[in-house]
């Protein structure tokens, strides 16, 4: 298991980043995503997972997505699961999602200016 000591757990939301809407304009079948992990102060993450939300069955449904070498710093977002199982099949919003994702102490990072 990758050690994440000294990291901050934070979160990247895109569609509030001043970036997103020229990303999200290029894929038609995610609306949004939220990035969450472990972040080094100076950049770079050892390890992050994403929720994103997209078009299936008529409506618009968030998807946990964690790639084999974000595993270990999703087993440490265990409280975060743990909230997440709360609201299970309630399609929860992406701006929802970051607010259980504050209430957990995860920072959000999203950089809403250029800059």
């Amino acid at each position: 298991m990758k050690h994440h000591i000294g990291l901050k757990r934070g979160f990247h939301h895109l569609s509030a980043a001043w970036y997103g809407p020229a990303n999200l304009a290029c894929d038609r079948e995610c609306v949004d995503n939220v990035m969450v992990g472990f972040y080094h102060p100076e950049g770079g993450t050892s390890g992050e997972f994403c929720v994103s939300w997209e078009r299936l069955g008529g409506k618009v449904t968030p998807v946990l997505r964690a790639y084999d070498d974000s595993w270990s710093a999703l087993h440490q977002f265990s409280d975060v699961l743990a909230k997440m199982a709360e609201h299970d099949s309630e399609d929860m919003t992406p701006q929802a999602f970051c607010e259980l994702l504050n209430s957990c102490g995860v920072e959000d990072m999203t950089q809403r200016a250029k800059g």
